[in-house]
């Protein structure tokens, strides 16, 4: 048989932006899940939906505009992260977080961050540990790695705009995101840090 089966549950745990909030890849990814025959998935998560276009009902973390930050400290002082904590030295909390929500564990994260933040105009961005946006990036999987120790964390690439000015028709050309070609530059830079950074050995 080709179906692939483990007697163990797993607690899956999905992170995002905008590109997440519809919960759209999300549920695209617990249906081919379930049709190599994994019936034991379970989604965790705040957020709640069921996309049209797979009928299948998932829960994740997903919010426009947000980026590593924001599930830090916070999107801003009137929205805090879902994963905040008022007695972690650190002020958020993954341990806390399921005891609050009433999930047994986390055992796989899969995260999509983040477009925003990440700038690009004329500079061709790099990035590195000390550069602000990853030094959240770092304090968020250290503490997850913490805490859930035996979770697999699975950091995805972010998509690449068009090459052929395709942003040109939302955002104006004075604008970091109206430079096409270093935001393809800036995105490929930022990819290929975070495929390093996986590849680093204490990851």
């Amino acid at each position: 048989s080709n179906v692939v089966t483990d007697n163990t549950s797993k607690n899956i745990l999905c992170i995002g932006d905008s590109l997440t909030a519809n919960g759209e890849w999300v549920s695209q990814g617990i249906k081919k899940y379930k049709a190599l025959g994994y019936s034991n998935v379970n989604t965790i998560g705040t957020v709640k939906k069921t996309p049209s276009s797979t009928n299948t009902s998932v829960r994740y973390e997903g919010y426009a505009g947000w980026q590593w930050s924001s599930y830090v400290k916070g999107y801003n002082e009137t929205t805090p992260s879902p994963f905040k904590s008022t007695t972690d030295p650190d002020g958020f909390s993954f341990t806390e977080y399921c005891t609050k929500n009433g999930f047994a564990r986390i055992d796989e994260v899969y995260i999509l961050l983040t477009w925003n933040g990440i700038g690009g105009f004329h500079n061709f961005r790099e990035f590195n540990f000390e550069d602000g946006l990853f030094s959240y990036a770092k304090q968020f999987i250290d503490k997850l790695h913490e805490q859930y120790p035996n979770a697999k964390i699975s950091l995805m690439s972010i998509p690449l705009p068009s090459v052929n000015s395709g942003l040109g028709d939302y955002y104006e050309i004075d604008s970091s995101y109206g430079d096409n070609y270093a935001q393809l530059c800036t995105a490929m830079n930022y990819n290929m840090f975070v495929e390093q950074w996986c590849l680093m050995d204490e990851y």
